[in-house]
């Protein structure tokens, strides 16, 4: 019997958070506190808390339970390709042509690249090329031919945050859909997308009803055939404002050759796109080759806003720089598990399967993105723009709602937003001057994540007042 007593005893010890000893004993017993929320009566917690002056333990509970991450999955592809290709990597995307006339596009896996870019590029095209080109060669092979992460919810692939990952794209591979009621009662609204191109084909079932009638409009993206057909259903009153839709599509690299077509003949065009591997070999000539932003700024777009679509190409394209063409996410994640080794961790202990956490096959745990950020906080070719990089808390980026109480900043961290998943992991400064790296993973709550997020923002607010 004492046996048992003596077993039980030392069960439940080994699975409460651990007790700080000093002047952390209040902060533990807060934090505990904060975790008896009712939210989280479900839920799973993964919280490590580290001084970056002498790597002492601030604070922890689960420290090393494997839990999805999230957007939380970004840091470690941020990590990685500052770490290999260095914040003033550039790539591009290059514009060739033949003795025939036609127009050859290979992309190098430039993720930032914008519509205004492809005006652009457009623009010096036309003043080198003597006609519209016949025909439009694309050449995406520089990634594999992966466009959806493993993992990733069939029922999200429609939906931005899902856009398909591709070595030639234009603005993230996201068609925003336009719908705008008609003047009068039981006509179709008005549909138009951007970019604006006939390559999608639009299927309006919807009606516009009257001033006090409800709005139910539902848009769905299919590729049917070989054709991506938009599907706007429902109805619009007729005093309701546009409403705005962001939807991913198949055939990325298809799509980028069909609107420069459009471009190159003044909207029109025969739908000549074919895809192709262009080679040194191809004896074509140069018109145009059109550089990226640095890799510092494209790293910035994805964590500030937590990009899925640019976190995918940039570990694709680390891959593809630093291991060969084509750029996989397999190779990238070697590279990632190349920089955990140095950050002291166990790489047969955790599961990453993509490079933006969208996976719901990603298991990491608090202590391991730790010792990521202190890893990154340590390594000056990384940390300034690393960063950098990370949303601040109360002004910009996915944190500019959150933290605003305190004009003074203090937190700079990554978001992380799943159904029944929160995660928050970064860095603070105390009202002392105590420089922290943390690390907060919740999982399997019910209700909505700006609950979790609320706790999360509890934790940081009590670790301030250190």
């Amino acid at each position: 019997m004492k046996r048992l007593i003596f077993t039980i005893a030392f069960v439940l010890t080994s699975c409460a958070p651990r007790a700080i000893a000093g002047p952390n004993k209040s902060l533990a017993t807060d934090i505990n506190n904060i975790l008896q929320d009712t939210i989280l009566r479900t839920a799973t917690v993964s919280i490590k808390v580290i001084d970056l002056k002498d790597s002492s333990v601030v604070y922890e509970k689960n420290p090393k339970r494997l839990l999805l991450p999230a957007s939380n999955g970004k840091i470690f592809t941020a990590v990685t390709s500052l770490y290999y290709l260095g914040p003033w990597f550039k790539t591009h995307t290059n514009f060739y042509t033949d003795s025939a006339g036609n127009l050859y596009i290979k992309g190098f896996g430039d993720m930032g690249f914008t519509y205004k870019d492809m005006l652009f590029a457009a623009d010096i095209i036309k003043r080198k090329l003597p006609e519209p080109p016949k025909c439009i060669y694309v050449d995406a092979s520089y990634f594999d031919s992966l466009e959806i992460g493993q993992g990733w919810m069939w029922d999200d692939l429609q939906y931005y945050y899902s856009s398909r990952i591709s070595a030639l794209g234009v603005n993230e591979n996201i068609v925003t859909i336009y719908v705008r009621p008609r003047d009068a009662y039981g006509l179709r609204p008005e549909v138009t997308t951007f970019p604006p191109s006939n390559f999608f084909d639009i299927v309006n079932n919807a009606i516009t009803v009257g001033d006090s009638d409800s709005l139910k409009l539902s848009v769905n993206v299919k590729t049917i055939h070989d054709t991506v057909k938009i599907f706007v259903d429902g109805q619009i009153p007729r005093n309701s404002p546009a409403k705005r839709f962001f939807r991913s599509y198949d055939m990325p690299d298809i799509f980028f050759g069909y609107h420069m077509g459009e471009l190159l003949n003044g909207g029109s065009f025969n739908g000549c796109v074919r895809e192709t591997t262009i080679t040194p070999e191809s004896n074509l000539d140069t018109l145009l080759v059109l550089p990226s932003a640095p890799l510092s700024e494209l790293v910035r777009q994805m964590m500030k806003w937590s990009s899925n679509y640019k976190a995918e190409c940039i570990l694709k394209l680390t891959a593809a720089e630093i291991m060969g063409t084509p750029g996989t996410t397999r190779n990238g994640l070697t590279l990632v598990k190349h920089v955990l080794d140095e950050a002291g961790v166990d790489t047969t202990k955790f599961r990453l399967v993509d490079g933006s956490g969208l996976s719901r096959y990603d298991l990491v745990s608090a202590d391991i993105i730790t010792k990521l950020l202190m890893l990154a906080y340590n390594k000056f070719s990384v940390a300034p723009e690393f960063i950098a990089s990370l949303p601040i808390g109360g002004k910009d980026g996915s944190l500019r709602k959150r933290f605003t109480e305190d004009s003074t900043v203090f937190v700079r961290a990554k978001t992380g937003t799943m159904t029944s998943v929160s995660s928050l992991s970064g860095y603070m400064i105390t009202k002392s001057g105590r420089r922290l790296v943390f690390s907060i993973i919740i999982n399997n709550f019910i209700g909505s994540p700006k609950l979790a997020k609320h706790i999360e923002d509890r934790i940081v607010e009590r670790l301030r007042q250190l």
